[in-house]
């Protein structure tokens, strides 16, 4: 995100093509830069659409590209990346802009039927006011991301703040529950989650 994001009225007023011709590439030039409000306004368009019989929009692998595509208009501080390589178990950071932090206990990893302990790697950095943290769990091919966002001005720890993970082939949606955000396991690949209003995180999978 590179401004505010677009308010509920502007995103409907655009899909209704109610708003004024300045306004329009005012909230066209945002969505050039802005993949949550992209995608904000792609589900909006296609409710519409499908009420109204009309042709589907795109698939979430079609907007999930879209957003890799505007992924360069992201500021720097608005966002963190976080490269790693996953094998048999064992995560190890390669390259992160985060900070790194000391991992928790050891977690129970199943690998080739035995059972193992391993660390989950953790990296923080703040972002708009947050600091957001992400713990990474391994298992033997697969990594689970977990988000845990702490307002730094209250100390409090957020409801219903929604991420979306982007993927090669698909987009989730998950909201906060006090302060954290747990998505599915990951494989290799490389993935995006979008939290709204706070910025971006860039997590690259490597076997």
């Amino acid at each position: 995100m590179t401004e505010k994001c677009l308010t509920e009225n502007e995103i409907t007023g655009y899909v209704d093509a109610l708003v004024t011709t300045s306004n329009r590439k005012r909230i066209e030039s945002h969505l050039s830069k802005c993949a949550l409000c992209l995608h904000n306004v792609a589900e909006l368009k296609q409710l519409v659409d499908l009420k109204l019989g009309r042709a589907a929009m795109p698939s979430a692998a079609a907007l999930a590209r879209a957003a890799s595509i505007i992924a360069s208009h992201t500021r720097t501080e608005d966002r963190f990346d976080i490269n790693v390589i996953l094998k048999q178990g064992v995560c190890r950071i390669l390259k992160s802009t985060g900070n790194l932090l000391l991992p928790r206990q050891p977690s129970i990893v199943p690998v080739r039927g035995r059972k193992r302990k391993a660390l989950a790697p953790r990296i923080s950095k703040t972002l708009a006011g947050y600091l957001v943290t992400v713990e990474l769990t391994p298992a033997e091919d697969t990594l689970k991301p977990t988000l845990t966002l702490l307002e730094e001005a209250s100390s409090t720890k957020p409801d219903g703040i929604k991420a979306k993970l982007y993927s090669p082939d698909a987009c989730k949606t998950k909201y906060s529950h006090k302060g954290r955000v747990n998505f599915p396991p990951l494989k290799a690949g490389s993935f995006r989650i979008e939290i709204e209003e706070i910025g971006t995180i860039g997590l690259d999978i490597k076997q």
